[in-house]
């Protein structure tokens, strides 16, 4: 009865590690520059200025992406909202809901709320529309420390590419797994690599399923088997008799 609870942590902290990998973003020090210089020169007089704490740069009028203040912000601009330089944070950060709504972070991600000079996590609206939604049914937001977006629904799972192309088409704690041989033969990776059938990875039992060739028989009706000769069940994929796929072979 112990066991439930610690599995739940272990699948919220692969939604969180797994969000920040996709972002290529680990931890707050990714968004620390370093500091610009504190003088600067006017362009007119050569007079020398100092430069202020943050330029924060208005909102554009017809709804785009924001400018980053700075050369220092610009990857983090695009990736996370964070387009303005705070001096006294040594941090580029968001400046409003603008800046997070027009971020990699919101499309893919969900993270498109603002608060506290960040963006985050806010509503399921925001899951809904994000990518990681489409592709792998993480579409409820999950709130708390977790704050990311995750798989609560089955009917999510059954509506989401990985579905459509893995067979993770049922829901697993808080992310979506393969549960079933029949969504595995259903799926693109069962008609073109062979991926037929249930495979649990690893001899625990609380670790998860995938699809995965089996037998020569879910090699042979694909079609690496028709295209590439593949057609022998081996480590979990379809190979030539005895060896390794055709197109892994040179590298």
């Amino acid at each position: 009865m112990k066991k439930a609870p610690q599995m739940s942590v272990v699948r919220r902290s692969q939604l969180i590690v797994s969000t920040l990998l996709v972002l290529g973003w680990w931890g707050p020090s990714a968004c620390q520059p370093d500091p610009p210089p504190t003088q600067r020169q006017s362009p007119s007089t050569g007079a020398t200025l100092p430069v202020s704490s943050h330029a924060s740069q208005p909102a554009p009028e017809d709804g785009g992406p924001r400018k980053p203040s700075s050369r220092r912000c610009r990857p983090f601009c695009k990736i996370r909202g964070h387009c303005t330089y705070e001096a006294s944070l040594n941090a580029c950060i968001a400046r409003d809901a603008a800046d997070c709504r027009a971020s990699r972070a919101c499309r893919v991600t969900g993270l498109c709320t603002y608060q506290g000079h960040t963006c985050m996590g806010g509503s399921d609206d925001d899951c809904r529309a994000s990518e990681r939604c489409r592709d792998e049914g993480l579409c409820t937001f999950g709130p708390g420390a977790i704050n990311v977006c995750m798989a609560t629904k089955v009917e999510d799972c059954k509506a989401s590419t990985a579905c459509k192309d893995q067979g993770h088409c049922g829901l697993d704690g808080e992310i979506c797994v393969a549960v079933a041989t029949a969504d595995c033969a259903a799926s693109r990776g069962c008609r073109e690599a062979g991926h037929c059938s249930l495979k649990r990875i690893g001899r625990l039992p609380n670790q998860k399923t995938r699809c995965a060739a089996v037998s020569d028989a879910d090699c042979k009706a694909s079609l690496t088997c028709k295209n590439e000769g593949n057609c022998a069940a081996f480590e979990n994929r379809c190979a030539k008799a005895g060896g390794e796929p055709e197109d892994s072979k040179g590298r």
